[in-house]
Order: structure tokens, then C-alpha cells, then sequence
């Protein structure tokens, strides 16, 4: 089955915790995390080494991985939300295991929810989940459910000294490590399309200075001198960048860039995403992306002649391609061995890209057998599709999404 923690100690690189860790059977305190990114993971592993050096026997995992556990008093859970509401990828499973593992013990739990207060959605999975066990008889909450915006690390202490009040655990948590300040530069603004039928955008940038980037790279944005990173996918066509954007009526960093001129500087950051480069050396790759997620992929098509590539994507309805129309058109690209499947969720014959990845089961065996690669950009509910539908197709095979994510044979960035 595949594994979001696979995926978060890859990206994270912190498998100290996992190292250590105890059997699940012999352990009173259980942290279960839903986490995209890496950041929910990091507190969860902070708690973990304080909860270990204060003697206790604690298992960490995923929301995925929900089961029995033989000795658990203790549950915490850690989660943050993604989308419309939605779960990260490594919790999408537990409403439906909820329904099936009945504990051996009554448990004490407690919910802690990560988000932006600045999405109208904040925290909403962190309710969800707590809402669901609160309908369970066998867990018994030990604190209301607590919120923290932004990853505010004091605010998280906080919750830590109330629950440490509450279970009379005495827990000391070492502080986080000081992020690396983001360099920022001077961006010129060279082409802005207006809004299509679903509010989407294309950007075009040109740094005032050299600057090393590769498509599948973030661009930092800084609204209106915000300290908090609004991160959009790099597309890099030639010496510049281009960005899809989906304007939000309340999006502080889409209305932002929406507001841009044609000659307007700006300062942003670029930030490294290595585990969503293109692969060298491949003979094929499948590009998979719905909306704005085909952004990076632009630039990767455009970048890469000596693959064989193959495009899936969905949008809403034919008018919500043209947008890319003339950046997907062949005779423009370097590479004449690109297919591009589109299907579209509001027209007469409803598809989602999902649809499309079903109907190659065997094209997309064949392309991992052979070493290639799959890449998926977009929503976290088109990923989430997708996954179950690889999960599918590799039923039979000597293949699990694990072992393609270890190989960098199966790589995501999905928000």
C-alpha cells in the first residue's frame, strides 16, 4: 500500500524517530500524523523524542496506517488539511479504517489541527477527524480539539504544557532548528494572459539577475510584504519562468501576481524542489496533472527531446485548455515524441484524469518495468484518485508505489 511516511522521511530526511522505533503492541502512547509536506511530521517527531525521553514507549505512524495497538492508552493525532477540506495523502485512509479496527482498550485522545487561518477551510480535517472520534465510544477526548496557525511552534508549546497539565506527563520540547532565510530577487513581469473561464492565469518572469532554476522548482511570493511564502510551480522556458495560476477571490498571493503589469518588479525566492525534477536518463515518462498543476510540466516538455513523454490531463470543460493550446502545440516543442491525452469534467462525456490512467493499465506497466518514471501535479483529490488507480494496476505486479517512490520512479507535488 503506499505510504505517505515513506514519502515525508524521503523529503524530510528525518528517520532517526522511525529508527528507534518500539513495536507498536508495546507501546501506551500512539502518534498518529497526517502530513503533505513535511512540516505537521516535523512537530509529531518533536513530540515523539520528548514523549521518549521522559521514559515512555511511544509509536509514531501515519493516519493510514490506523490499527490495534495491544497497550495504547494514549492517542495523539496530528494533522494538517489540504484543499477544499481535504486530507493529506498519508491520512486519506483513516475515516474507512476508523470503521473497522475496533481498539482493544479505551483510549484517551487528543487532536491538534495545522493550517492558515488565511483559507476559509482552516483546520477542517483536524475537525473531521476529531468529530469522528468523538462519536466513537471507545476514545475519550482529553482536550477540546487545538488549532495552530502558520506552524507556530509557540503556539504548539502551549497545547504541549495544557496536555502535559492534563496527563501530568512532564514533556520538554526541544526547539526547531532556524529555517534558512530564503534569498529573494528582482523579477520583471514580461507577459500576464487575462482570466479564463475558471479564473486561471498565465505569468511570465524574467529575474533582474543569473539565477540557477529548473522547472518543477517553487517560486516564493510575498504579498504585500507578508512573511508567509505563497509557493507556485516553476515552469523554466528558456531564461525565464512561467507560472499557471488559479485566482482565488480572497487569495491573497493569486490577486497579488493577478494585479501585476506587463514591466512591474517585484521581489520573490526561489526554492529548490530536487524531488520533483525530471529525471535524466530515462527512455519515458508519464506527466499526470489536472488544472494548474501542468504548469511545471510545460517547462519540462519543453526542456526535455531524447524522452518519450506522455501527457494526462483534466480540466473542467475544452475552453480550459486553450489557455496551454499554444504551448502544447508540437511543432514548438523540442520533443515530437510527446502524446497529450486531455478530458474535461464538465462536458457532455465526463472524465476525470483518473479515467485516463485506468484506461492504460498495460502502457503504464510497461513504462515502469522499463525504468521510467510517472509525475503527478495538481489538486490533493486528483492525487489521491490517481494513487488508488496505480494502486490498482500494480495489483500482480512485483511493484508497490513504495518501492517506485525509493527507485524516484513515481514523483508528486500536489497541494
Amino acid at each position: 500500500m503506499y505510504s505517505g511516511f515513506v514519502m515525508t522521511l524521503k523529503r524530510r530526511k528525518k528517520v532517526s524517530a522511525a529508527s528507534i522505533m518500539p513495536d507498536k503492541d508495546d507501546c501506551e502512547f500512539v502518534i498518529l500524523v497526517g502530513s503533505e509536506t513535511g512540516t505537521t511530521f516535523d512537530f509529531a517527531t518533536h513530540l515523539f523524542n520528548a514523549l521518549t525521553n521522559s521514559g515512555k514507549r511511544v509509536f509514531l505512524t501515519e493516519l493510514n496506517n490506523y490499527t490495534t495497538y495491544a497497550k495504547a492508552k494514549q492517542f495523539i493525532l496530528l494533522t494538517a488539511t489540504y484543499g477544499e477540506g481535504e486530507s493529506p495523502t498519508n491520512a486519506r485512509k483513516f475515516e474507512s479504517l476508523l470503521k473497522t479496527v475496533k481498539q482493544p482498550n479505551k483510549i484517551n485522545y487528543s487532536v491538534i489541527g495545522f493550517g492558515s487561518l488565511e483559507y476559509p477551510d482552516y483546520c477542517q480535517f483536524a475537525i473531521d477527524v476529531d468529530s469522528l472520534l468523538q462519536n466513537k465510544e471507545e476514545f475519550q477526548a482529553v482536550l477540546p480539539l487545538y488549532k495552530i496557525d502558520n506552524a507556530d511552534f509557540t503556539d504548539f508549546k502551549k497545547w504541549v504544557k495544557k496536555w502535559s497539565e492534563k496527563t501530568k506527563v512532564t514533556l520538554q520540547i526541544a526547539p526547531p532548528k532556524r529555517k534558512k532565510k530564503l534569498k529573494k530577487i528582482a523579477f520583471e513581469v514580461t507577459q500576464r494572459t487575462q482570466l479564463n473561464i475558471d479564473d486561471t492565469f498565465l505569468l511570465r518572469l524574467k529575474p533582474k539577475r543569473k539565477v540557477k532554476f529548473t522547472s518543477g522548482d517553487l517560486l516564493s511570493v510575498f504579498p504585500n510584504g507578508s512573511e508567509i511564502a505563497r509557493q507556485y510551480s516553476i515552469a523554466k522556458m528558456g531564461d525565464e519562468i512561467l507560472l499557471s495560476i488559479k485566482k482565488h477571490e480572497f487569495g491573497k498571493g493569486s490577486s497579488f501576481l493577478f494585479e501585476l503589469k506587463k514591466g512591474d518588479l517585484f521581489k520573490a525566492a526561489i526554492e529548490a524542489n530536487p524531488d520533483f525534477h525530471f529525471p535524466n536518463n530515462v527512455n519515458s515518462a508519464i506527466l499526470i496533472a489536472n488544472g494548474t498543476g501542468i504548469a511545471p510540466f510545460l517547462g519540462m516538455m519543453a526542456e526535455n527531446k531524447n524522452t518519450s513523454i506522455k501527457l494526462f490531463w483534466g480540466g473542467r470543460s475544452k475552453e480550459s485548455s486553450t489557455i496551454y493550446d499554444s504551448i502544447l502545440e508540437i511543432e514548438n516543442l523540442k520533443n515530437h515524441d510527446i502524446t497529450i491525452q486531455k478530458c474535461f469534467s464538465r462536458e457532455q462525456n465526463k472524465q476525470y484524469v483518473q479515467d485516463l490512467v485506468i484506461q492504460q493499465n498495460d502502457f503504464i506497466l510497461e513504462n515502469f518495468a522499463s525504468g521510467g518514471t510517472v509525475l503527478i501535479c495538481g489538486s490533493l483529490a486528483m492525487q489521491h484518485g490517481v494513487l488508488e488507480v496505480l494502486e490498482e494496476i500494480l495489483k500482480g505486479s512485483d511493484r508497490t508505489l513504495d518501492l517506485l517512490i525509493n527507485n524516484d520512479q513515481l514523483k508528486m507535488d500536489c497541494y
